[in-house]
């Protein structure tokens, strides 16, 4: 009884709608602050010298792929559910569609989207 009360509330928590973007938020917010912290200590030292030609231009590019990848998550999603609100509260030419998607995958396409309906 008590796995079957454990894999339920796994299942609740697992399947409800926004917990892979918090997961993937939380991860991107840690990791930036991990950059962050990384570039702190090591401000002003020489450059440390890790095993398997590591250097520390390696692990920030490593942790800003992580950062830029958890990050991507929720925007995409963020900006799904805001097309499809979009579209729910009044009927809408195509090209808002376009523009929508166009925002999911660039900062071209967000500014395109934020210039074309300011206040919206």
């Amino acid at each position: 009884d008590q796995l079957v009360a454990e894999k339920t509330k796994f299942n609740v928590i697992s399947n409800g709608s926004w917990f892979l973007e918090i997961l993937c938020l939380v991860i991107g917010i840690l990791s930036f602050g991990a950059s962050i912290a990384l570039l702190a200590v090591f401000h002003d030292k020489p450059l440390p010298q890790w095993p398997f030609g590591i250097t520390l231009n390696t692990l920030i590019a490593l942790i800003s792929a992580i950062t830029n990848a958890s990050l991507a998550v929720p925007l995409a999603s963020g900006f799904g559910q805001l097309k499809w609100n979009w579209f729910k509260s009044k009927p809408s030419p195509l090209t808002d569609m376009e523009l929508f998607d166009e925002a999911s995958r660039g900062s071209w396409g967000a500014v395109r989207l934020l210039s074309s309906y300011r206040g919206g």
